[in-house]
């Protein structure tokens, strides 16, 4: 009788920057690597407008793609984007995340998604990777999907949906390129004179968060809150409202995961 090897699968989870060093004898690993998630638009402050704050984009993902390694590898993972307070326009797209071999060069970056804008700006793009450019967010419209051909591995992040205008609510975030969520995350209700914030973008087949409800009168909706495991997802915008504009949320942080196979 002979006997075959057998192996026993590993996995090394990073949810910061960090070094992987390559286990002996073990020359391909499988990686996943999500970018940060933009985080959403505040909307407008009290009383200087009726619109709803827009989603930010969800970051790209690459779901265990085969890489050949020689070295150790730099890892480094994109941090969420912030979000934006009412009135306010500092909202910031979610980081790089990436992987690099021993002579420094880049084997894999997933990009992060763009921060929501203003309803005429749109919601935020999602991130891009390899061939294909991340959902874009547009004005007046649900976050696109992204477009190109299905690749193995590679998935953009979807585009974060625009911020709705008086009476109508957001525009719900856009899914990643699999599209294998059953939802994505829903824009925020209007009010009768005021909108709703638009939802975020998509990633690692997970939906973004949803956007704020929209206030005749008190504070309007803030964004959804991102969960622990939302990995690389867009934040929602805020909701308006005629006496206090809500709040958009931060997007989901990335990750790297690195699998690889031991022999007995």
């Amino acid at each position: 009788m002979t006997d075959f090897p057998t192996s026993t699968r590993r996995t090394k989870v990073f949810t910061a920057s960090g070094t992987f060093v390559k286990p002996a004898n073990v020359n391909l690993v499988y990686v996943t690597v999500v970018g940060g998630g933009g985080g959403g638009r505040g909307a407008a402050v009290a009383g200087a407008g009726t619109t709803g704050g827009s989603g930010g984009g969800g970051g790209a993902h690459l779901d265990r793609a085969p890489v050949v390694i020689t070295g150790n590898l730099t890892v480094t993972v994109g941090g969420a984007g912030s979000g934006a307070a009412a009135g306010a326009t500092d909202n910031t797209a979610g980081g790089d995340s990436s992987i690099q071999g021993v002579d420094g060069a880049s084997l894999i970056t997933a990009k992060g998604g763009a921060p929501g804008g203003s309803n005429s700006v749109g919601g935020g793009s999602g991130g891009a990777i390899t061939l294909y450019a991340g959902g874009t967010g547009a004005a007046d419209r649900v976050g696109f999907r992204p477009a190109g051909t299905l690749v193995t591995y590679a998935n953009p992040g979807g585009g974060g949906g625009s911020g709705g205008a008086a009476n109508t609510a957001g525009w719900a975030g856009g899914p990643d390129l699999y599209a294998l969520m059953t939802t994505v995350a829903a824009g925020g209700a209007a009010s009768s004179t005021r909108g709703g914030g638009g939802g975020g973008g998509s990633s690692f087949n997970k939906a973004g968060t949803a956007g704020g409800a929209g206030n005749n009168a008190g504070t309007g909706g803030s964004g959804g809150v991102v969960a622990a495991d939302a990995y690389g997802v867009g934040g929602g915008g805020g909701g308006a409202s005629s006496t206090a504009g809500g709040a958009g949320v931060g997007g989901g942080a990335g990750i790297v995961i690195i699998e690889w196979d031991d022999a007995l």
